[in-house]
């Protein structure tokens, strides 16, 4: 090589002396810039493509979380429905073998009424009434069998109208208030 001299732009800061070919050294400086920015150009992407995804799996962990609440709503309601219909039979079988307390049943009715010191009439099936028979009441409350009446049934007649507890309106009753408690 030559000594010559060359002009630079700037003052020289730090130099090296280098082995090879200019073409190779420009060469392999140029694919190591290209590598370092393809580098920096993957991190970019990659901070954005977690940055454009996040909301995404944002939108979809919230969709998990709704699901989950609906599904829990609908699970209440089924278990609403299956109490009450649990429910309705254990009534039904326990009044079908006379296991249940008329007499207390009764007085519940007549509190119900708010007859107070007023002549009424209970109404309830024919088994019931014999049950009843030796039960004293208040004066003025009479009790008869009426085969319209279902077993477990009672209807209060007074001077202010009439109470009907039936069996069947109450299982309405509380499978509607277990329905509206589930969700």
């Amino acid at each position: 090589m030559s000594p010559e001299r060359i002009r630079l732009p700037s003052a020289l800061r730090a130099a090296s002396v280098v082995s090879e070919p200019a073409e190779v050294y420009t060469r392999r400086l140029w694919a190591a810039e290209l590598a370092a920015a393809e580098q920096r150009g993957h991190k970019r992407g990659h901070a954005e493509a977690l940055a454009r995804y996040a909301d995404t799996i944002q939108k979809v962990v919230e969709g998990v979380e709704d699901a989950g609440e609906r599904a829990v709503e609908g699970l209440a309601a089924r278990t609403a429905v299956l109490v009450a219909a649990v429910s309705s039979q254990v009534l039904r079988q326990e009044l079908e073998a006379g296991r249940y307390n008329i007499e207390r049943m009764v007085r519940d009715t007549l509190a119900t009424a708010a007859t107070g010191r007023s002549p009424c009439t209970v109404r309830v099936h024919p088994d019931d009434a014999q049950k009843l028979a030796a039960v004293p009441f208040r004066s003025g409350t009479s009790v008869e069998a009426d085969s319209e009446v279902a077993p477990g049934c009672v209807q209060v007649e007074s001077a202010h109208g009439l109470v009907v507890r039936e069996i069947e309106e109450i299982l309405r009753q509380l499978r509607a208030n277990l329905e509206r408690v589930g969700p």
